[in-house]
């Protein structure tokens, strides 16, 4: 079957809750792929604390099937120095092996975050129709 992509960026600035994760994974259907910037920091995806949103979207992806697909590694580094670099920047998955995605940090820093690629594995179900002139054989 198909599969949705999709990017967000959540503001830091605007309140998220486990309601509002819900809502966004339940939208998102099925089967699916969404990465981008959640400004929410929780270990589950590298970071060593955790953040209100963070809990919030941990609580939302383990009361589905979702599955978190990052790499562990920091994605933000802000230009104020007194902040710890963290990792914002990560993919959630839904009825997809895992082993079938990989993911990397592309260490290309044009803005305060890295790039983060997930690549998915798969070749394609396709069953051409042979047809013959002449017999096989």
């Amino acid at each position: 079957g198909s599969i949705k992509v999709s990017s967000l960026y959540l503001p830091p600035n605007e309140a998220w809750c486990r309601a509002d994760f819900d809502l966004l994974l339940a939208t998102l259907g099925d089967k699916f792929i969404v990465g981008g910037d959640f400004n929410a920091k929780h270990q589950w995806w590298g970071n060593s604390r955790s953040c209100r949103r963070g809990r919030c979207l941990q609580e939302a992806i383990a009361s589905t099937t979702c599955q978190v697909l990052a790499t562990g590694e920091p994605t933000f580094y802000s230009y104020n120095t007194r902040l710890n670099p963290s990792a914002l920047d990560f993919f959630i998955v839904n009825r997809i092996a895992l082993n079938r995605l990989t993911v990397e940090t592309k260490y290309e820093l044009a803005s305060d975050h890295l790039p983060v690629v997930a690549t998915l594995h798969h070749a394609p179900q396709y069953n051409p129709k042979r047809e013959y002139i002449l017999p096989p054989g």
